[in-house]
């Protein structure tokens, strides 16, 4: 296991510009609407971690810059520190990931991907008084491509309007107009998960009532006695997760707009994520039209009028 790499198979695929692919379709939707993979625990990899860390704690395989490239388009953050000092843990273990390191990688990806959208959920955040600091420090290299916290209504295509060149959403409970609010992540409860608890768990989170706002499906394995788990693409849990939430869902609460995985691109996840964006993203181009009203019935044809679709504030074509 120690340094056990696995890649995307020969890719036809770029996968640093999965939402830009998409095409414009991608603009009629909002943020919460985009079904994104996260890397859990991102900031603990094994590329980075030694003995134990890299059998106990590392849940990906290699850097902040590995992960975008690789299709991720949320990082699960656990941040520790204090006055000099931010790194990423997992169970008080650590990677040599900082926060420098986070913040150089991002800038990069989202400066020459800018189609593309990352969302840095700080799930963690242990600084003691010196958040103001960390937060600065983040804000040092990505604030004038951060997407304000009072965007979190507004579709892709009214962002990029009004935000030109902003790509990065920051979820954390700091009070900063860049910060939105903390991402919900759903979790069993219990320390060692198998596929069949994972499986169990997306059942219970889909009778409970939905929490707003952005929020992640937890969908990750740990064992007692090997760490944290690496799923394939045949887990049970994957259909019982992306069944749900395609595109005949669209504009309906969301059970988990990302979902939350370790060791990712064995999973599938990463194609599964594109496709159900994508089939939302064609779903929300042909919105439904508002207050359709039939003004003139005559021997061979009717007289229709009618508004914008709500969502979209625009109407390109109409099928009846």
């Amino acid at each position: 296991r120690y340094n056990l790499m696995f890649q995307h198979p020969i890719a036809l695929t770029n996968y640093s510009r999965l939402m830009t692919d998409i095409g414009t379709s991608l603009e009629h939707l909002k943020i919460r609407d985009l079904i994104l993979p996260e890397a859990h625990n991102s900031g603990v990899d094994q590329e980075g971690a030694g003995w134990p860390a890299d059998w106990w704690a590392a849940c990906q395989d290699d850097t902040f810059a590995y992960q975008l490239n690789g299709g991720i388009r949320a990082l699960d953050l656990r941040m520790y520190g204090d006055r000099s000092m931010r790194r990423f843990e997992h169970n008080g273990y650590h990677a040599h990931r900082y926060l420098s390191g986070c913040n150089i990688a991002v800038d990069r990806f989202t400066e020459q991907n800018p189609g593309e959208i990352v969302i840095l959920d700080f799930h963690e955040v242990f600084v003691g008084e010196f958040a103001k600091d960390a937060l600065s420090e983040l804000l040092f290299r990505i604030r004038n491509r951060c997407i304000p916290a009072d965007a979190h209504d507004l579709t892709i295509k009214q962002i990029r309007s009004r935000y030109p060149g902003a790509n990065i959403v920051i979820a954390w409970d700091y009070p900063h107009p860049l910060c939105w609010k903390k991402v919900h992540q759903t979790w069993t409860g219990q320390p060692d998960n198998g596929a069949g608890q994972i499986a169990m768990h997306m059942d219970k989170i889909w009778s409970e009532p939905l929490p707003t706002g952005l929020w992640s499906m937890f969908a990750c394995g740990y064992d007692t006695f090997s760490g944290p788990v690496r799923y394939n693409s045949s887990a049970i849990f994957w259909e019982l997760f992306f069944s749900r939430v395609g595109s005949d869902n669209y504009r309906q609460p969301t059970r988990g707009n990302m979902i939350n995985i370790a060791f990712f691109v064995e999973t599938g996840a990463v194609d599964k994520c594109t496709n159900a964006t994508r089939a939302r993203a064609s779903k929300a181009a042909q919105s439904v039209a508002s207050h359709l009203y039939i003004t003139r019935i005559g021997a061979r044809d009717v007289q229709l009028e009618w508004g914008n679709p709500a969502e979209t504030g625009r109407l390109s074509g109409y099928n009846i």
